[in-house]
């Protein structure tokens, strides 16, 4: 009884980050698009188009830049959730089943810690850095920072999520992994 309702949980918040996630991945290739005009205009500008103009557009750098770090922590969980993630498996593979649970734990409480470290960190900076503005876009350097916080917190959500599978049952120690294997 308690595994059916685990399961109907684990269904529903599975639905749930499935749906972010498209809107993610939707986000994160309107991202890339802007980010692949950006560049291509700032190197036709710097080889082309400069002579015929006489101005200049010193913002392109930076917009790619900034763009690139938010595309990147943007779409970390889902990149976690289908296995992209570089993985040795060599260890998990030998073990037996026990031995794979004892590991995984260790594993998915160190990332956990790491993304906690992440986050504290990112909060605090990003808190500070509200006053202070990017070179030629002007805006506030909490935008940046703020990157590394929602990168975080959707990682650590779609390990919890898989940490929870993993635990009641739902899903084997390290799925992720082989997933990006297929």
């Amino acid at each position: 009884m308690e595994s059916s309702k685990g399961a109907g949980l684990y269904r529903k918040m599975r639905k749930i980050q499935d749906r972010v996630d498209g809107v993610l991945e939707k986000l994160a290739v309107a991202m890339l698009a802007l980010l692949v005009l950006t560049i291509v205009f700032q190197v036709l500008y710097r080889f082309v188009i400069v002579r015929f103009v006489a101005f200049s557009f010193p913002f392109t750098e930076e917009l790619a830049r900034y763009l690139m770090m938010w595309f990147t922590y943007l779409i970390l969980g889902v990149c976690f959730k289908e296995g992209m993630h570089a993985s040795v498996t060599i260890v998990s593979a030998a073990l037996p089943k026990r031995g794979k649970l004892i590991l995984y734990g260790f594993i998915r409480a160190g990332m956990l810690a790491f993304l906690g470290v992440a986050l504290v960190m990112g909060v605090r900076i990003t808190g500070r850095s509200w006053l202070y503005t990017t070179p030629t876009l002007q805006l506030p350097m909490a935008v940046l920072y703020a990157a590394v916080v929602v990168g975080a917190v959707l990682m650590a959500l779609q390990i919890l999520l898989e940490m929870y599978a993993v635990f009641t049952g739902l899903e084997e120690p390290f799925t992720t992994e082989n997933r990006g294997n297929s």
